[in-house]
């Protein structure tokens, strides 16, 4: 892809961005909203918007063999959120999310707990791949799913914070809850708590594979990630 076409494809994302959180309108519930990566965070009161009606806390680790990093988030939210608890794993990146809610203004949900952990592989299987600052991941061998991660993961996510656009691709396993979401859009104030930052989750699961499955289906599955990506794009 040319830098001309790259600059252009970043500037109608950063567009659309732009106009999905300016026209959506304003309702009564008020919450706190902060950004931490300890668990004290100062909040603000923010306005909610459009279907968000829960104050929400989440709570995201990002998971290594030396040291379980996170951040934690106060905003606005919708009741689907509320109780999620689950993982995802790829080839180089693990996850684990939880979140609390609370439905009146200005309520504060309690700090989400770690949630337990298993090793233990379940005979499963999943495309995996991770990378930066790509819409397009070259799918890897296969990942062996662990635990009750049960589905097979595939998402685009796209961050917009101070004009700067930051773009992560993910394919997996994960567990239903993460599923049971789907895709997703949030807006929060981050890190100093003086500017917002928005993200756009774009996400799609499917039925794990067993290990025994033959290449070629592997293969197929590989196909029709590329052709999902495809027509994101």
């Amino acid at each position: 892809m040319s830098k001309k076409n790259s600059c252009n494809a970043v500037c109608n994302d950063l567009l659309l961005l732009y106009f999905y959180f300016s026209c959506i309108s304003v309702n009564s519930l008020l919450c706190p909203s902060c950004h931490s990566e300890t668990d004290k965070c100062e909040f603000h009161p923010l306005h909610c918007h459009g279907e968000d009606n829960v104050c929400l806390t989440e709570k995201i680790w990002t998971l290594s063999d030396k040291e379980n990093d996170f951040e934690l988030i106060r905003r606005c939210g919708r009741a689907a959120e509320c109780s999620r608890i689950g993982t995802f794993s790829s080839d180089l990146k693990r996850f684990a999310i939880n979140t609390t809610c609370c439905n009146s203004s200005m309520c504060l949900p309690p700090i989400p707990m770690f949630p337990s952990q298993a090793s233990a592989e379940n005979g499963l299987a999943c495309p995996a791949c991770y990378v930066e600052n790509s819409r397009r991941c070259l799918l890897d061998e296969p990942l062996n799913c662990v635990g009750n991660e049960n589905r097979c993961i595939q998402y685009l996510k796209q961050e917009l914070y101070e004009g700067k656009l930051k773009i992560e691709s993910f394919y997996g396993c994960t567990t239903d809850s993460i599923c049971q979401l789907g895709s997703s859009r949030k807006r929060f104030l981050y890190l100093t708590n003086e500017t917002f930052k928005t993200v756009k989750m774009d996400m799609s699961c499917s039925g794990s594979m067993g290990l025994s499955v033959p290449f070629l289906s592997y293969l197929g599955f590989r196909l029709v990630g590329l052709m999902i990506i495809k027509f994101i794009l």
